[in-house]
């Protein structure tokens, strides 16, 4: 669950969806900005880095529509 670990240190990565693999190959193959977008709702961006290998950053997370709505002040 750790996705910056995963892209540094595993030689394979396994996303499951609804206990079926989804996608499965390298890091660079599936931690990608479209996969992350989609398992996790969170945007990311992914480059090569030679201090560390692959590099994902956290860019921000997407929220549902009922979660803005709950989080909005009420003006009542």
């Amino acid at each position: 669950h750790d996705l910056i670990f995963a892209a540094r240190y595993c030689d394979r990565v396994l996303a499951i969806e609804n206990g079926l693999i989804a996608a499965a190959g390298t890091a660079r193959e599936v931690i990608t900005p479209e996969n992350m977008k989609k398992f996790f709702e969170i945007e990311v961006e992914v480059k090569d880095d030679p201090r560390v290998g692959l590099s994902v950053t956290i860019l921000n997370r997407y929220h549902s529509e009922e979660e803005t709505d709950e989080s909005e002040p009420n003006e009542s």
